[in-house]
């Protein structure tokens, strides 16, 4: 695709940006009641820089399943609103609308190339927060992999093609066919009611984000989680978890002190424009 004619959106224009849409979501979310986090090296930033960290800049948010799957259909059903406020809905990888696993809300007023297509370009991330009974690792390491194959099948259905190559095609060609006879819609309803049964909130469930946790045994109880407060994030105050001292000690170990200089680097793999 030919970008001659737009212009190259700045380091400092795209940090712009992401506050402008963090507060919209901040406001949307507060008026619809959904839950949100600042996550990853978000929260990072936000404690130890009280905003972007220096050399990074990108915005992820952790949203319980329950309002995660809200958040889906309120994108979906208000496309028209969102337009006006330059904001839609975009997902990940090669699959259309692939939600269920993580997507992107992004400015509609940037572009980039991904895929081989044209897409709007600063997004800010949206991951599930997926909530489980207090079991033993192994059994929360089962049910995470049972939630990542209801993500995936999720993802069959609205793609309509069995992605992957080998045995997994073949398996997933099988179901896609089955899913077919039964009705995709159906199956889709069925996958979000077993995930949104899944994760329930309480006091004596675990927090995970599932797709990781699957393979990785750090989870936290949600009285260890603690309530939703807000801190300063660049010009703004956002929500955190309360504890989230025990949460980036958990993810990053001595959070407070610094990288070395040579692993100070952006996650920036595209060029962004103005359309």
């Amino acid at each position: 695709m030919n970008f001659e004619n737009h212009n190259l959106i700045s380091d400092e224009e795209k940090k712009s940006v992401l506050m402008e849409i963090l507060g919209k979501l901040d406001r949307l979310f507060s008026e619809y009641n959904i839950t949100y986090y600042l996550a990853y090296g978000t929260l990072l930033g936000a404690v130890r820089h009280q905003g972007f960290i220096p050399w990074d800049d990108d915005i992820d948010l952790l949203i319980p399943r329950k309002d995660f799957i809200r958040l889906i259909h309120f994108c979906e059903e208000h496309k028209e609103e969102l337009k006006k406020m330059n904001l839609e809905i975009v997902e990940y990888g090669v699959n259309k609308k692939d939600y269920f696993k993580r997507f992107k809300i992004a400015d509609t007023r940037t572009v980039m190339e991904e895929f081989g297509e044209e897409r709007s370009a600063v997004f800010v991330d949206i991951f599930p927060l997926d909530c489980l009974p207090d079991l033993p690792t192994k059994k929360l390491r089962k049910m995470c992999r049972k939630i990542v194959l209801m993500d995936n099948l999720w993802s069959l259905c609205n793609a309509g093609v069995a992605q992957g190559s080998g045995l997994k095609k073949k398996v997933y060609a099988i179901l896609l066919l089955l899913h077919k006879i039964f009705g995709c819609e159906r199956m889709k309803k069925y996958y979000e009611n077993k995930e949104i049964s899944m994760s329930m909130v309480g006091e004596d469930r675990i927090f995970c984000y599932a797709e990781g946790a699957a393979v990785n045994s750090r989870f936290m109880k949600v009285s260890e989680w603690g309530k939703t407060i807000r801190i300063p994030f660049e010009n703004d105050l956002f929500c955190v978890p309360e504890n989230y001292d025990g949460i980036l000690t958990m993810w990053y170990g001595d959070y407070m002190k610094l990288p070395p200089e040579d692993q100070r680097h952006s996650h920036e793999y595209y060029k962004m424009y103005w359309r």
